[in-house]
Parts: structure tokens; sequence; C-alpha cells
């Protein structure tokens, strides 16, 4: 697990203007009202942590990214010794 917080903190230098939805696993609903408020501010480049649910599915994304026609692209960062490309 910290492996995989320090993998994110590196993935966060990439977009450093991105903000960082913080509140932990106990506070979810708080993590989705500030993920929805992020989301409608067209100034915020990337969400890291981002967190949405409907019909009982939580989804919580390592970088949310916004695009230059305010459209999102969904980023998942893994730990690995080499450059994967897909």
């Amino acid at each position: 697990m910290e492996q995989g917080q320090l993998v994110g903190v590196e993935a966060q230098k990439a977009f450093p203007s991105g903000v960082l939805v913080d509140p932990s696993h106990e506070e979810l609903g708080n993590a989705i009202a500030i993920t929805r408020k992020l989301v409608t501010n067209p100034e915020v480049p990337a969400i890291f942590e981002a967190t949405f649910d409907a019909d009982n599915v939580l989804v919580r994304v390592d970088v949310l990214k916004r695009d230059a026609a305010n459209a999102f692209q969904i980023l998942e960062v893994k730990s690995s010794t080499k450059l994967q490309n897909h």
C-alpha cells in the first residue's frame, strides 16, 4: 500500500496544477462532493483520487485529466519496473 501511495505522489508531479481529493475512505461522501465541485471548475486541469458513485458503485480514479475541449480522460497509475505503452 505504501508503494502505491508513493507512485500516486509521483504521478501528481506530472500534473503540478492538479488538485488532490484527500478525504479518507471513511469520508467518501465528502470526497464525492469535492469531486463534483472540482469537475465543474474549468480552471482545474487534473483531479487526483476523483471519487464518484452511481447505482451503488463507487469509483476512485487515480487521475482525472481535463483536455482542451473540457472533456476528461481517466488515467490509472500502476507501479512497474519498465514503461508500458498501450
